[in-house]
């Protein structure tokens, strides 16, 4: 099976998480964000798409330092690419100038008020370009690997919160999705067929013992680009996950305030 998986890997370009609907109240509800696995460079030609509280827009930045942007978002709440119309100086804003991928070129790092953080650099003509956005709770890994969890867990398992697996491609530049995660625990069945039962219902879950052979109670899905999706046991996914991180730490990014004192100090 770890023969399978392994080539199983290098052939698909496994993409998206699976949120699965719980029929019982088991939810975590956090605030969403959008995931961009391309670098997308920003230019002049403006596209407004109005929400209740933010506007997307290109904004023109191009050559500009990150020191310049710092400081239109500290301002202005003018990102690169959005505006924040709502801002005010309570929203929590974190930025790092740092080195996240490896290819001895700082980029720069901004987490947004708890719900997103981006990755920005600069391409080879100077240009400023998004490299990478994702929902708060990513892990950026020492090999360019990139766990991003998902906003909400509505899937059948408290073990697994589902996550997208992402990896730096030193050809691009960028980040390239490499598969989705979800997980089914066998508590969480029995506990649904329960209530199920004590309501006399009888379209009962089905726990998949079969791909449960190390016995953990989890079974792990990988799902892909066509809608496949491929149950693992607990050893075969952790195999699974040792091929994007090469067993390679979690970076620990040095986060800092968004402030006028801390922005002095960015001279890139």
């Amino acid at each position: 099976m770890k023969k399978f998986l392994i080539i199983l890997c290098s052939v698909f370009l496994l993409t998206g998480c699976s949120e699965k609907n719980i029929e019982s109240s088991i939810s975590e509800t956090v605030p969403e964000s959008t995931t961009a696995s391309h670098t997308e460079e920003v230019t002049t030609e403006v596209t407004t798409e109005t929400t209740t509280e933010e506007t997307t827009e290109s904004n023109v930045y191009e050559k500009q330092t990150y020191h310049e942007i710092l400081e239109n978002i500290y301002y202005d709440c003018k990102f690169p690419d959005w505006d924040y119309k709502n801002y005010n100086k309570d929203v929590s804003i974190d930025f790092a100038v740092y080195d996240i991928d490896s290819d001895d070129r700082d980029e720069l790092l901004v987490t947004f008020d708890n719900r997103a953080v981006y990755v920005y650099d600069h391409n080879t003509d100077g240009n400023l370009v998004k490299q990478f956005s994702g929902y708060i709770r990513s892990d950026f890994y020492e090999n360019g690997a990139v766990r991003v969890y998902s906003a909400h867990n509505q899937t059948h398992s408290f073990e697994v919160h589902p996550f997208e697996m992402y990896k730096y491609n030193n050809e691009t530049d960028s980040y390239d999705k490499c598969g989705g995660v979800y997980g089914i625990d066998k508590d969480i069945v029995d506990m649904i067929n329960k209530e199920k039962e004590e309501v006399g219902r009888t379209d009962f879950l089905e726990y998949p013992s079969k791909y449960d052979t190390s016995d953990s109670g989890t079974v792990y899905y990988i799902r892909s680009d066509d809608e496949t999706e491929i149950p693992l046991d607990l050893t075969e996914y952790n195999e699974y996950c040792e091929q994007f991180t090469e067993n390679t730490d979690i970076i620990d990014i040095p986060f800092m305030k968004l402030t006028e004192e801390n922005i002095k100090n960015v001279n890139v």
